[in-house]
């Protein structure tokens, strides 16, 4: 790889691209979401080591000042070894994670948000895309009663 290529690649052009589509972006805790996570190749063949997602919780609040904070942290993190598999130039690859959403998380609020990001691990760069993620209060009563109406609908 000459330079010009590498100054192109440092800011992301001639990169693999990667798409994240979401079967909703509201679910309720101790749910599942199922993410595909689209990949188009860039202008060089690529290996790419792993593609996953990554839940992250955002925290907004003031500090003893009255300054403006955010904490981020971690929830969840999946990912699928690729073990060098490698991408084509402009080639396209197309993986499915469900991903169940841990029943004990605080549901979204004001000052509580979630995002959740798909990406793709490439010796040397990294390709992402996120999205804003709802995580809804669980109730199971509710769950129960559709179900037995259902039963009762069907039977």
């Amino acid at each position: 790889m000459g330079l010009w290529d590498k100054i192109k690649s440092n800011v992301g052009i001639g990169q693999p691209k990667v798409e994240l589509v979401l079967d909703t972006n509201m679910i309720a805790m101790g749910g599942q979401v199922t993410c595909t996570i689209n990949i188009t190749g860039g202008t060089r063949e690529l290996p790419m080591k792993e593609v996953g997602i990554t839940i992250n919780q955002i925290q907004k609040y003031k500090d003893g000042d009255g300054k403006p904070k955010t904490d981020t942290n971690r929830v969840l993190k999946h990912a699928l070894p690729l073990d060098g598999q490698l991408l084509e130039v402009e080639g396209s690859a197309s993986f499915e994670l469900p991903i169940n959403i841990p029943e004990k998380i605080l549901p979204s609020e004001k000052n509580l948000k979630y995002e959740i990001r798909g990406w793709l691990d490439i010796p040397g760069m990294d390709a992402s895309q996120k999205h804003d993620l709802t995580i809804l209060y669980a109730n199971k009563n509710l769950d129960n009663i559709k179900d037995k109406l259902d039963d009762m609908m069907n039977s």
